[in-house]
């Protein structure tokens, strides 16, 4: 399973745990459509990030780099640039200026967006040993440690002025074990982090208009070397009114569901069940109750953000591999039609539509 979680860049070897959500859709009509990817040039050349806004060419935005993160209004782009021995969060505009550097360190995660735009969450640390959450203010580079330790997603709130994160206690139960916790980051200092969740079993915490979607893992019975299954579950920022989502049976060496993206309104959300060479995206539709198969079938189509409406997802083909041959689609949150926009790329964000 491709993870896009807040993790190291280098290339996961196995679906040890559930992706991190880049969180809810804009929550206001985003001025710019933009489109940003990590291409694949082929051979033993590095992945390179580019952009593109709707009607004009692409742009590169950096020779060796991935996991880039469309900000909700359009404007700016984060993503991570590969060096030695140190890797960068840099931040540019959709038109691949004015690109500033917000952190170096040797892992560098997923760039997280606040959904006004003016912050950033995302993972650092050394290639072993514990991470830091970090919170930057976008317009003046300031930086917050929120937590650290071992995590396993990151969700502003809709109102930007809270941050909702898992944690896992050791390093070996970063996809295996965790609680949710809701920290305010009003002020020059954060506040004190809250327990959501305290079983031990919750995980990739998404936060939406009505609450917060998270998975809950559960032990496999009877095999050892099976992962840990996964369904979705809800509760309020405050701890209270939880319940179970999905019910779903996973089969042996597959985990999921794990939530990536939710529509403006909360009634439509994206998720991800994957496990030992295998990802798939999947749909959860809160009117109806239904969680299904993307597109109805095993074909590795993987899911990246859904649009503010729900009506549209932005996937990719190609599955686990992170270069294998893929492209970068869009399907209707059915399923049932599909539009490709990029051709050999992966790791795709948007700013809700394009």
């Amino acid at each position: 399973m491709r993870l896009r979680r807040l993790a190291p860049l280098a290339v996961v070897t196995a679906a040890l745990a559930g992706p991190v959500v880049a969180g809810a859709a804009d929550p206001a009509p985003s001025p710019i459509s933009t489109l940003a990817f990590t291409g694949y040039p082929g051979g033993l050349n590095p992945p390179r990030v580019w952009v593109a806004v709707k009607g004009h060419p692409r742009v590169r935005l950096a020779a060796d780099g991935s996991t880039p993160a469309v900000s909700p209004r359009g404007d700016l782009v984060a993503y991570a640039a590969w060096a030695r021995p140190s890797n960068r969060l840099v931040v540019a505009t959709a038109t691949g200026t004015g690109k500033r550097t917000l952190a170096t360190a040797a892992s560098v995660g997923t760039p997280v967006w606040s959904p006004d735009g003016s912050k950033l969450a995302v993972v650092v640390g050394s290639e072993l040993g514990r991470e830091s959450l970090v919170v930057f203010d976008v317009a003046t580079g300031a930086r917050r440690t929120i937590a650290t330790g071992f995590f396993n997603g990151a969700s502003f709130s809709p109102d930007s002025g809270r941050l909702a994160y898992g944690r896992a206690r050791r390093a070996d139960d970063q996809g295996f074990a965790g609680d949710v916790y809701v920290v305010p980051l009003a002020g020059i200092v954060p506040g004190t982090p809250a327990n959501v969740t305290a079983d031990g079993a919750s995980v990739s915490p998404l936060w939406g208009p009505q609450s917060i979607v998270f998975s809950r893992l559960r032990k496999a019975k009877g095999r050892r070397a099976d992962y840990p299954k996964a369904n979705l579950q809800s509760i309020r920022p405050d701890g209270s009114g939880r319940r179970s989502l999905t019910k779903l049976k996973i089969p042996y060496l597959l985990s999921g569901l794990y939530p990536i993206a939710l529509s403006l309104d909360g009634q439509h959300l994206l998720a991800e069940y994957g496990g030992q060479d295998h990802s798939e995206a999947w749909t959860y539709d809160f009117t109806t109750g239904r969680a299904r198969d993307l597109t109805g079938r095993t074909d590795g189509v993987i899911g990246y953000g859904i649009s503010r409406d729900g009506a549209t997802v932005l996937a990719g083909t190609g599955g686990y591999d992170l270069q294998a041959k893929a492209d970068v689609v869009t399907y209707s949150f059915a399923g049932t039609h599909r539009r490709t926009l990029v051709k050999d790329a992966v790791d795709a964000s948007w700013s809700g539509g394009f």
